[in-house]
């Protein structure tokens, strides 16, 4: 993140670019000097070790320093405007992808733009040697095109794994349309699989963001009037069962992001963050407004924009304006207030701009059990992460009065708790292997929504929606 050459202006604020090292706690941030705008990724090794990053112009090495052809990335007019004083100026228009089958080979994926009317033509790929240059790296192919598009790619890429547990799904949507490009990373290399269009059609040309949920089941693309979540098949590449939700009465630059047990989706809408259940039956009811901006200025009003699920399990939002802060979810997994939303909870060592680093979920493998689950790659144990699906908790009645009662997963142990809006515990309990069964008294809670919330003693967390009613 960050721009350019590390200096401090007359009024004292200092710009550089800025390193987020996820091996600490918290994260350690580091100032370097490099170009970046809008344009930003990075990959590292299999043990986090920083190898490589791009601003859409050039490959950087773990020492911030050019990588071996590493230089001219999306030749053409843009480049030559923008790449002598900062980076590419389109938002989440590159990405690292591990090559299926390799140790030491990575993609670059990145769109290019031939001209200044914001519409990316080109999807282009580049590959990097990790142990090229004596081990700094080493571009060993450079700006390939997988396709064309002339009537205008979006600026944005995502990608899953495959349900084999070994190739790539990427998809780049075309702009203000329902088309979405589909291509497959596999060990041959990258190829497209073609456009299906899904969905609806009332798409703004920019200020928004695409991700897919941490198990790559469903798929986001947000704009300021709306938001399209679509299901993913991770075996077949294909989407289904689009569902719009529109925003049209409070239009504004925005995010998404999803928990890491993928039960709740985070949405910023300038000065606003909504969560949605994407379990609940309806999904667009559960919508709860679990921050409000607040005022705060470093040096511009930092309103909330796009958003990321980082390594630490916690959700880091970044500006809509040029200024050193990020904003922080601690506990996505939580419902409602309990999520605990830290505006500007990040202090970074100098200004940052509006986009957050484009990356995947690198640590998601193979779905068990899908008919494409066929080459034996199953998910590293230290890879996986307890999921609140995995849990069997039911509440009942709900709404309640004053008798509520749990049926939980017998065999596992921990704290049941029942908090209000802010996260304040009202009610708890204990519970034991083989106790299946909890009672609270609710009577004196007042009417209502609260959060129900189960934590066993071996990190799994489920939380569930609570309505009293007298």
């Amino acid at each position: 993140m960050g721009y350019g050459e590390i200096y401090q202006d007359q009024n004292g604020i200092v710009v550089g670019g800025i390193v987020m090292d996820f091996n600490s706690s918290p994260p350690d941030l580091s100032l370097h000097s490099f170009e970046c705008d809008a344009t930003r990724a990075s990959i590292c090794t299999a043990d986090g070790q920083l190898l490589a990053y791009t601003d859409g112009c050039r490959v950087y090495n773990r020492n911030h320093t050019l990588m071996l052809n590493g230089d001219t990335l999306n030749p053409g007019k843009v480049f030559e405007e923008f790449c002598g004083v900062a980076g590419y100026p389109v938002w989440q228009a590159c990405l690292f992808l591990p090559q299926p089958g390799s140790n030491d080979h990575y993609y670059l994926l990145h769109l290019r733009k031939d001209d200044w009317l914001w519409n990316p033509m080109d999807f282009m790929f580049s590959i990097i040697d990790a142990d090229g240059d004596n081990g700094k790296g080493k571009v060993i192919a450079k700006n390939q095109i997988v396709f064309s598009d002339s009537i205008w790619l979006g600026n944005y890429i995502s990608a899953t794994r495959h349900a084999n547990g070994r190739d790539w799904w990427v998809v780049a949507p075309r702009r203000v349309k329902n088309d979405y490009h589909v291509c497959l990373l596999t060990p041959e290399g990258i190829q497209y699989e073609g456009m299906q269009t899904i969905g609806d059609t009332s798409y703004n040309f920019c200020c928004g963001q695409t991700d897919f949920s941490p198990d790559g089941s469903k798929f986001f693309r947000h704009w300021p009037e709306g938001m399209q979540i679509l299901d993913f098949d991770r075996c077949t590449g294909v989407f289904s069962n689009p569902l719009y939700i529109d925003y049209s009465d409070f239009a504004a630059a925005g995010g998404v992001a999803v928990s890491p047990s993928g039960q709740f989706l985070y949405v910023t809408k300038g000065t606003k963050i909504y969560q949605y259940d994407l379990w609940a039956t309806d999904l667009v009811a559960s919508r709860i407004t679990i921050a409000e901006y607040d005022g705060y200025v470093s040096p511009f009003p930092t309103y909330f924009f796009q958003a990321r699920l980082a390594p630490d399990g916690k959700i880091y939002i970044v500006s809509t304006n040029t200024n050193n802060i990020l904003h922080v979810i601690h506990d996505p997994d939580s419902l409602g207030l309990a999520c605990n939303v830290e505006q500007h909870g990040v202090t970074l060592p100098a200004l940052t701009g509006y986009i957050m680093p484009n990356y995947v979920n690198y640590r998601l493998y193979d779905l068990p059990g899908s008919p494409c689950d066929t080459l034996g790659i199953n998910t590293p144990v230290a890879a996986k992460e307890p999921k609140a699906s995995e849990i069997t908790m039911s509440i009942t009645p709900n709404p309640a009065s004053d008798l509520l009662t749990l049926r939980l997963t017998p065999e596992e142990n921990g704290l049941v708790t029942v908090t209000d809006l802010t996260g304040k515990i009202l009610l708890s309990a204990i519970k034991r292997g083989g106790y299946e069964v909890i009672e609270f008294n609710t009577s004196s809670l007042l009417s209502g929504i609260y959060f129900v919330t189960f934590q066993s003693e071996s990190g799994f967390v489920a939380t569930r929606k609570l309505v009293v009613q007298h």
